[in-house]
């Protein structure tokens, strides 16, 4: 509707943040958190003594597809494709508890950051493991308004909160021309 308002939260690939250079334009681009790309994997799986695993080795194991948009392309997918590989997806899904009750259960493999998955997974479901992948692929989580809309009262409103929300973390993000 044309009296709708909105603001849009993101993570992408922290090499991908370029991309957005045509966006900022209209937008005005918000970065508040970064985090790398781990594994969640069950604690009987063979690679459990490694400090970390490529994204090589993931291509040849069974891995859930976490996505929280089933709509879009798979993320995973797109990861290993980047690297030249062709991961081995045994299903996409877009619950983390059913994510993390399959690998608790089964020898699978998954992609994920706390954030989207959550920081306590170990403790909560003590037979999955988190390792860093070898690749150190980081996210960058953003909040994106339109310049239109960040006058508008409610965006205002929400800007403020957030701003203080993640006190020093958020940062607007300009590009150089």
């Amino acid at each position: 509707q044309a009296n709708d308002h909105a603001l849009y939260l993101v993570s992408i690939l922290k090499d991908d943040l370029f991309s957005l250079r045509p966006l900022a334009e209209s937008h005005d681009i918000y970065s508040f958190r970064e985090e790398a790309l781990k594994i969640y994997m069950n604690t009987s799986s063979p690679f459990i003594n490694q400090q970390s695993l490529s994204l090589k080795t993931l291509s040849e194991q069974p891995l859930i597809d976490y996505n929280g948009d089933l709509r879009s392309p798979s993320f995973s997918a797109k990861i290993f494709a980047r690297y030249g590989y062709q991961p081995t997806i045994i299903f996409s899904c877009s619950h983390s508890q059913l994510t993390l009750e399959y690998i608790a259960h089964h020898n699978a493999y998954c992609l994920g950051t706390n954030d989207i998955i959550g920081p306590h997974t170990s403790i909560l479901h003590p037979a999955i493991c988190i390792k860093p992948l070898k690749e150190n692929l980081q996210m960058i989580y953003l909040l994106i308004v339109p310049k239109a809309d960040r006058q508008h009262p409610t965006i205002a409103a929400f800007l403020h909160i957030f701003k203080q929300h993640t006190l020093d973390s958020s940062q607007l993000i300009t590009f150089k021309s």
